[in-house]
């Protein structure tokens, strides 16, 4: 693909929750995610890092990713991942990132997504070894929702419920994307 492409549909979010063709708004993650919105539940607009080729949402029709998304949930007993600790990796390794507590994120239980954008589209072949060697050279393998990894999985933007909005958190660094090709 080229890297105009890349370009073109890297940070792709998804407005709508029909898994229709069409319905996308192309640019950067940190200008399309914004900021926390306070739904009532979670709902609303979504973010995709992967481009289809028609049809539906479906793993099947995925033609390229441009990201690496990992959802931080902290389920496991005994292991609490914090935001802060995330930080301090994804900074380590002076790579571009966005961070940012989900839904039911409160300051005692963290709950987060690891938006870690790549140097070019990566193709669905690629994507499962990847998304495992990503999160093993940042150091968080371990501690990442294995059950959020298919490809064609779609993330709800930041949101919270009103009344946990002074702990809602969204960090964006522009350091370097993920070299893919490096060893």
């Amino acid at each position: 693909m080229s890297a105009a492409f890349a370009a073109s549909i890297r940070g792709v979010r998804y407005l709508r929750l029909a898994d229709t063709v069409g319905r996308y708004v192309v640019g950067a993650v940190p200008a399309l995610i914004g900021k926390h919105t306070t739904p009532s539940s979670k709902e609303g607009a979504q973010l995709i890092g992967f481009y289809i080729k028609e049809g539906k949402r479906c793993n099947d029709n995925v033609r390229g990713v441009s990201c690496m998304v990992y959802d931080v949930d902290n389920k496991e007993e005994g292991r609490h991942f914090t935001i802060e600790a995330a930080l301090e990796l994804l900074d380590a390794a002076d790579a571009e990132y966005t961070v940012h507590t989900t839904y039911n994120h409160s300051p005692e239980l963290h709950k987060f997504r690891i938006i870690l954008p790549f140097d070019s589209v990566i193709t669905p072949e690629e994507y499962p070894q990847l998304w495992a060697d990503v999160a093993q050279y940042f150091g968080f393998y371990a501690d990442v929702d294995a059950s959020c990894k298919d490809i064609s999985r779609a993330y709800y933007l930041p949101s919270c419920p009103a009344d946990m909005l002074q702990h809602a958190r969204l960090i964006h660094c522009y350091g370097g994307e993920v070299n893919h090709g490096a060893s």
